[in-house]
């Protein structure tokens, strides 16, 4: 049987959720009023639109980083740089948050963050037998 880091796995799975939640209902909540507005520009528009499927991907992309690192001990290094980033949301929200009066909880995603990136530190200190 293979060893697995269960912490770069729980990681996986946390990100992967917030992926899913950002998809499914931040999607229907955002979306929609976004692309019907008519105070923006087409391009205006359009950037948002594809800031949100940039987020999206990257959110994808880390949550497979990080199963990565779960099952080859050769990717903690990416999943450690991918940690820096899923941290750097985390702080992000709350700087976005305290700049327009939404910290702590009307923009609450800086703790999901934070829990996917203290687990990925976590995640880093533990031993893997290869």
């Amino acid at each position: 049987m293979r060893n697995i880091n269960l912490l770069w796995a729980a990681a996986a799975v946390m990100m992967a959720g917030i992926a899913v939640l950002h998809v499914t209902a931040g999607g229907m909540q955002y979306v929609p009023p976004l692309l019907a507005q008519t105070g923006l520009n087409a391009n205006e528009t359009g950037i948002y639109y594809y800031v949100w499927h940039m987020a999206t991907l990257t959110m994808a992309v880390v949550a497979m980083v990080y199963a990565g690192a779960a099952w080859q001990p050769a990717w903690k290094g990416p999943a450690m740089l991918v940690n820096g980033l899923t941290l750097s949301f985390a702080a992000l929200s709350v700087t976005i948050g305290m700049r327009f009066g939404q910290f702590p909880w009307d923009l609450p995603q800086w703790v999901l963050f934070l829990a996917v990136g203290v687990t990925g530190i976590a995640a880093g200190f533990q031993r893997q037998a290869r």
